[in-house]
């Protein structure tokens, strides 16, 4: 029987139970009048079409759903694992400069077209990241100058200009014989932008302090020559080193 009955009794002994704790005074016990009436609580049948929403397509969410950027993130704590304890304690405890500059690359990793949700994405997963190894208000100052350098350099982060954007990319340089790629060193772009209108490909390397080696950028142009898709297609390199002063 899904009916349940509930008799006086029960506001009765409501009533006493409250009295006997001094919860209610004498006067005003006096004062109010009790009253009470037979209800019932209904138990809802479970619903009987269980098997048609587990069958129920849901195809159509995925394309919502996007966890491309994802893919290649290394989690911090694996990235200390592989560290020697030297390496850990100067990067981390001597040289904050080298935090700050990770910072930068990580926050601009989430920043494919420039929008506020964005922006907020990429300071919750900022944060999340690297919030224990440095004060949030450290953190906060630091986004703060990306996002002045991303108001002064739109035209990097516009999607108007560029049809396909591509962050943190690892690439390896051309290299002779029938060694497998693999074999080669890794090379990660900061930023590759196309834009197939005009058959052009840029590089940017972002610089918040650190030492600037302009050979690096020639390597990434090189590397990115050797691509097919891009001697196949034609398009033109463009390569620029962008400061981001954190000052």
């Amino acid at each position: 029987d899904t009916k349940i009955r509930v008799d006086r009794i029960l506001c009765k002994y409501l009533r006493e139970t409250f009295a006997e704790d001094l919860l209610l005074e004498e006067d005003e016990e006096q004062a109010h009048e009790w009253s009470g009436e037979i209800g019932e609580i209904v138990l809802e049948d479970e619903p009987k079409d269980q098997q048609q929403q587990a069958a129920k397509d849901w195809s159509h969410v995925k394309k919502y759903l996007n966890f491309e950027r994802y893919q290649n993130l290394i989690p911090l704590t694996e990235e200390i694992s592989r560290m020697s304890r030297g390496e850990s304690i100067r990067r981390f405890v001597h040289d904050r400069s080298a935090v700050k500059g990770d910072i930068v690359h990580y926050y601009l990793s989430f920043i494919k077209f420039d929008s506020p949700r964005a922006r907020k994405l990429a300071r919750m997963r900022t944060l999340m990241k690297y919030g224990s190894l440095m004060p949030v208000k450290t953190i906060d100052h630091i986004i703060e100058r990306i996002d002045e350098f991303l108001q002064e350099n739109q035209f990097y982060f516009s999607r108007e200009n560029w049809d396909r954007v591509f962050t943190e990319v690892a690439i390896f340089p051309p290299i002779e014989g029938k060694q497998s790629p693999r074999a080669a060193s890794q090379l990660r772009i900061d930023r590759l932008m196309v834009s197939d209108a005009e058959k052009k490909i840029m590089i940017l390397d972002y610089k918040s302090g650190e030492v600037w080696h302009e050979e690096q950028i020639e390597i990434y142009e090189q590397a990115v020559k050797s691509l097919p898709v891009v001697k196949n297609r034609d398009y033109r390199i463009e390569t620029k080193y962008v400061k981001i002063d954190l000052s």
